[in-house]
This record gives structure tokens, C-alpha cells and sequence, in this order.
């Protein structure tokens, strides 16, 4: 097996690391099946979304790999398009039916929408209802290096759907750059 050291540094900390070969390690025992993408820092994970009648809780988490503590805000309806459509964190499964979340948790934080919540969702919007977008985000700080698990429920699920084709968060973050972004995690299985 060939190995390499690596010496990098984080910040102030100077960093020594035997790296293997990913495919013979399974560190911390995360999971082989995991979906993963990177945006700016941000890593978005998950294993799969959980199925139970026709309700998906899909649970990805997010990672600041960023030096510094970022808060990030996740958006279900996006206040920056010129109607406030098109920018919805949503999924679609393996058949195309879309759907949006009916409840969202970004760490102890929890946002639930729905038209008779008063709050922005994607119906009252699609039906030209007033929104207040303050109700359509959800915000948290992140630790660098640290996940913070997201919770999002979808309702109304088409029970013979076996795979999310993709999971699209939009999201944004508060810091020097900024910055409006999106995160697809793809053909995530869905179990029972």
C-alpha cells in the first residue's frame, strides 16, 4: 500500500497527515454511499432520504470548511429572483414529479411553510399571494470543520419513487464575499 505525508497548514496550526488510499480506509465510518458536492467551502453530504407513507425526510448535512465561523442562510423560496419563482430548495425524483418542503431544520433551528402559516411556500407563491421573505429562510452559524445536520420533510410523495433524482438547496452566507448558491445532491436512494 503506498502512503504519502502531508504537511499543511490551518490558520496558525501547522498539520501532519499520512494520507492512504481512499478506497482501502473508511474514515469515522462514514458511509461509501455518500452523495457529496462543494460550493465555496460548503460541503453538502448524505446517505439517503427515508420514506415512510407518503412523507420524505431527506437529512444531508453541511461542513464549513471555511477557517472562520459563517452563518448560513437556506432559502425555500429565493428573494432574489424578479417574481421570487425558480429559486426553491426542492427535490425530484427518479419519475420528474417535483416537490417542496413542508418543514426545515438547519441545526436546532426549524422553519415549517405552509399557506395557512402565514410564511412563504411555493403554492402561496405560485397563487401570487404576499409573502414576507423573512419567512421563507432559515439561518445558523457554522464551526469550521464541524457538520451540522439539515433535516427537510417533503409531503405528498409519490410512494413508487425509489431514487431522489436530485436534492437542490439554495443557500447563501454572510461574510466578505457572500454570495447566493446552490447545492445538487444527486440519485439519492430512498429507503423504507
Amino acid at each position: 500500500m503506498k502512503r504519502q505525508v502531508t504537511v499543511f497548514t490551518i490558520g496558525s496550526c501547522i498539520v501532519v497527515a499520512l494520507c492512504l488510499p481512499y478506497a482501502r480506509i473508511n474514515l469515522l465510518g462514514q458511509s461509501k454511499n455518500k452523495r457529496t458536492t462543494t460550493v465555496k467551502d460548503f460541503v453538502f453530504q448524505i446517505d439517503s432520504c427515508v420514506a415512510s407513507k407518503r412523507t420524505l425526510v431527506c437529512e444531508p448535512t453541511v461542513t464549513d470548511n471555511a477557517t472562520e465561523d459563517r452563518e448560513i442562510s437556506m432559502s425555500v423560496v429565493g428573494a432574489d429572483d424578479d417574481d421570487g419563482l425558480g429559486k426553491m430548495t426542492r427535490i425530484l425524483d427518479d419519475a420528474g414529479n417535483e416537490y417542496f418542503p413542508k418543514d426545515i431544520r438547519l441545526g436546532s433551528i426549524r422553519k415549517t411553510f405552509g399557506p395557512d402559516l402565514g410564511v412563504c411556500c411555493p403554492e402561496t407563491m405560485a397563487r401570487g399571494a404576499a409573502c414576507s421573505f423573512g419567512g421563507c429562510i432559515i439561518k445558523n452559524t457554522l464551526i469550521p470543520g464541524v457538520p451540522m445536520k439539515i433535516r427537510i420533510v417533503f409531503s405528498d410523495i409519490n410512494p413508487d419513487a425509489k431514487t431522489v433524482a436530485v436534492l437542490r438547496i439554495y443557500f447563501s452566507w454572510k461574510d466578505a464575499e457572500g454570495g447566493k448558491l446552490k447545492a445538487d445532491l444527486r440519485a439519492i436512494p430512498i429507503t423504507q
